[in-house]
């Protein structure tokens, strides 16, 4: 205790210096604790301690410095690694986090110059594993002449890299790995798909338990919120339908699902619900899978709409029928349902459609022996399957098809349900009744986009963009990730890459089309060859095909991303993706003068809706002492009676010590009808969590989906509002999408590509007292 009074700091220094290691390492705590700056100095020195454990301890403190001390220091603790240490190697790790690339850089620099050995090196690998590990960790996870142990140390540290190349090089080992390492990475594999890997739709199809030998014909991605996929997929011949459902990736708490109105639609055109065959075998992750009720008994209902027909039933799901023999095509709806999207604990899942047995009737091998002798109405049926297609494909690259049936497939195959397929039909197939032309490139750039409409693009069927690409963490990863796409074309290029994206393929994405002597047939990106062919399709499913098994492989000159027209875009739809594509990031905005939303004298400028006929806004909402105060009760909000759209808005808030904690929040760019809650952005209030962003009525925005849960965009930092009694300060910036939230002038939560539109300003009344002061609103003008 001597040594922590202010005469003592300097008595600290010196016992960094005293023989017994225990002594340096209380001296350390000691100053870490009260004088940080001065522990700072002594870091070089520190780094080189003989005695390990007061090095690891160092490696842990170093987290809180500076990223350039850090690094000084961590190369030297890497340096002074004694190898088969699990303390040190963790302390390692908790000093690196943020920095895992620059500290494997240096380690690698170490290795090189002789400082440390192979095993070493590896064990700092293990812990640190940075996406940019990934090839290191499956080359010495998959050499079978080096020790198990060692092996499976790699194979454990690539297991917790969040990366495709990670996910993709688990499938690799897994199927062609050494065979005593081969059951390890499976489990692996099956392990991370349902978390982290679940992005990369990791899942092999020969591993989808109770679905091996079926095809996934359709998939929504995830959906997080309320809102409906509608699903028309081809049937006919068909033995047996599966209604899936599975977890968005971060667990399967509120993933409860509606189905809605699923039929099959016959030949002569009439329907047949499942409902009236039921189905074949069940199985759901919670509560009960019904017919026309969610999976508690309840209503089926998604957002506002309740349904009288469908099917309930929650994640992880599966539901087999058999298909009628004379069934062409699946027809239904489906969304989350109310039951999980109507809590706080978040939805995330996907709806899936897969089928088994034959397409368009009689096994595999006779329908494709049928189409090569040409028969139109088994070539009008494969071009509607996404396998079926792809016969085709390979077919008339054969030149196995005359124009007759070339013309029949074009018919169809270019509303075939998977975009690579349609892409690569372009070569071989005439387009039904041609397309409309485009303007000329300069005509197209000249055009301005909105950011806005061309995310909403983005992420729907319309454009199928986000079937193969993710942007910031949404949509799928199976081609190139677009979140930093401006940082590589200008728009010129990038309108050139979507109108011709055959033209410059990126590397590691050419496609193969592989056709097997059973009549099996895929077509992707090669992952990996060798007595096994591993094929990536469009879908994101790996596939193992055994070499002598192939009967043909063909490299396609084709993208399998759909060409500019072959998307059916408009213009002014292309002008917004692309506007989409290169919005940069946040911008200083020019403001114009400042506008006092609330005078600290009465209401005026603003007006009110309350849950109940009956509710008087008296009793909720008055003005005193200059500040506005909210009982609470009933639930509903006061809003501006002006519409704003880009603006920087502060305002005050506090809650009473008295009156204990509170809840309330600000919603912006409030539209539609009045209703708790009405369609918005809504900034939160409830106490310790001011900064958290919930999307209420489907407000289009992009989020980060790390920090989500259902509606709710979880803030960035813990909290960091005052005590009861003291004022806290919002800053609410909306500029055009981007949304900005700083508390108490931290900032603690964004969003991009919010919906540009004029909307209301409300603070809610919700359950609890508030105080609100100083409501002004700066209008951003440029």
């Amino acid at each position: 205790l001597a040594l922590l009074s202010e005469r003592g700091r300097d008595a600290v220094e010196h016992v960094l210096a005293h023989p017994l290691p225990e002594l340096r390492a209380t001296a350390i705590r000691a100053l870490d604790s009260e004088d940080p700056a001065r522990l700072a100095r002594h870091l070089g020195q520190l780094a080189r301690d003989p005695e390990p454990f007061v090095r690891a301890l160092v490696a842990r403190l170093v987290r809180d410095y500076d990223d350039e001390l850090r690094l000084q220091t961590l190369e030297q603790l890497v340096a002074m690694y004694p190898g088969d240490d699990r303390a040190y190697l963790e302390s390692l790790g908790i000093g690196a986090e943020g920095l895992e690339e620059q500290v494997l850089e240096s380690a690698l620099a170490l290795a090189r110059d002789r400082v440390l050995d192979t095993q070493r090196l590896l064990e700092v690998l293990w812990r640190a594993h940075p996406p940019s590990s990934v090839a290191t960790l499956a080359s010495v996870a998959g050499d079978a002449e080096l020790p198990i142990e060692m092996r499976r140390r790699m194979l454990d540290a690539l297991a917790f890299v969040p990366s495709r190349d990670a996910a993709d090089a688990m499938f690799v080992l897994g199927a062609s790995g050494p065979e005593d390492l081969r059951d390890h990475a499976r489990w692996w594999s099956r392990h991370r798909a349902g978390n982290d890997w679940r992005a990369y739709d990791f899942q092999p199809t020969a591993e989808v338990e109770g679905l091996e030998g079926a095809q996934r014909v359709f998939g929504s991605g995830v959906m997080r919120g309320a809102g409906f996929v509608d699903i028309d997929v081809p049937v006919a011949g068909s033995e047996h339908l599966f209604l899936v459902v599975t977890d968005g990736g971060d667990g399967m708490s509120c993933d409860w699902a509606a189905w809605v109105a699923p039929r099959f639609v016959l030949e002569d055109g009439t329907d047949v619900s499942l409902k009236s065959l039921g189905w074949v075998a069940e199985q759901n992750g919670f509560g009960t899978t019904h017919f026309d009720r969610n999976c508690e008994g309840g209503p089926l209902r998604i957002g506002d709409d309740t349904f009288s027909e469908g099917i309930g039933t929650h994640a992880a799901s599966r539901i087999q029928f058999k298909v009628p023999e004379k069934a062409l095509r699946l027809v239904a709806q489906a969304g989350p349902d109310f039951g999980g999207t109507g809590r706080s604990c978040g939805t995330s899942i996907e709806f899936e459609v897969w089928l088994k047995g034959s397409v368009g009737g009689g096994t595999v091998l006779a329908q494709q022996r049928a189409a090569r002798e040409g028969d139109l109405e088994v070539i009008a049926t494969l071009a509607q399957h996404a396998a079926g297609g792809l016969y085709l494909i390979s077919l008339a690259e054969e030149d196995g098809l005359s124009d007759e049936a070339r013309a029949v497939a074009g018919q169809h195959i270019f509303r075939n349900p998977d975009p690579g397929v349609r892409a690569l039909a372009s070569a071989h197939f005439p387009r039904p009744g041609g397309l409309q032309a485009l303007p000329p490139v300069g005509e197209l750039l000249a055009l301005v986009g909105n950011a806005g409409r061309g995310q909403q693009l983005f992420f729907t069927e319309r454009a199928t963009c986000a079937t193969c690409h993710a942007f910031e963490g949404q949509g799928k990863d199976i081609g190139p990730d677009l979140t930093v796409i401006r940082e590589k074309y200008d728009r010129a290029q990038l309108l050139d890459a979507i109108l011709n994206p055959s033209a410059g393929i990126a590397f590691g994405y050419d496609t193969h089309v592989v056709r097997t002597v059973d009549g099996q047939i895929a077509s992707g990106f090669v992952l990996a060859e060798g007595q096994d062919l591993l094929l990536k399709d469009t879908q994101g499913l790996r596939h193992v095909f055994p070499v002598e098994d192939i009967e043909v492989r063909k490299k396609q000159t084709l993208s399998v991303m759909p060409e500019g027209v072959a998307l059916g875009l408009s213009p002014q739809e292309i002008a917004d993706l692309l506007a989409f594509l290169t919005t940069p990031g946040q911008r200083e905005p020019e403001f114009g003068e400042p506008i006092a939303l609330f005078n600290g004298l009465d209401l005026t400028g603003w007006t009110h809706h309350l849950r109940g006929e009956d509710a008087d806004p008296d009793e909720v909402w008055s003005v005193a002492g200059g500040s506005l105060r909210c009982e609470g009760k009933p639930a509903g909000y006061i809003r501006t009676e002006a519409d704003y759209t880009n603006y920087e808005l502060t305002l005050e808030w506090r809650f009473l010590p008295e009156r204990g904690a509170g809840n309330s929040g600000v919603l912006l760019r409030m539209t539609g009808e009045d209703k708790v809650w009405p369609k918005s952005i809504e900034s939160q209030l409830m106490s310790r969590n001011a900064g958290d962003i919930w999307n209420i009525d489907q407000f289009p925005m992009l989020v980060d989906p790390a920090r989500t849960e259902g509606r709710r965009t979880k803030k960035l930092l813990p909290t960091n509002e005052k005590p009861f009694g003291e004022w806290n300060r919002y800053r609410i910036r909306l500029d055009k999408g981007e949304l900005t939230i700083a508390v108490n002038g931290a900032l603690q939560n964004s969003a991009r590509f919010c919906e540009e539109v004029a909307g209301k300003i409300c603070l809610q009344s919700e359950g609890a007292y508030i105080e609100f002061r100083n409501i002004a609103l700066r209008p951003i003008v440029n």
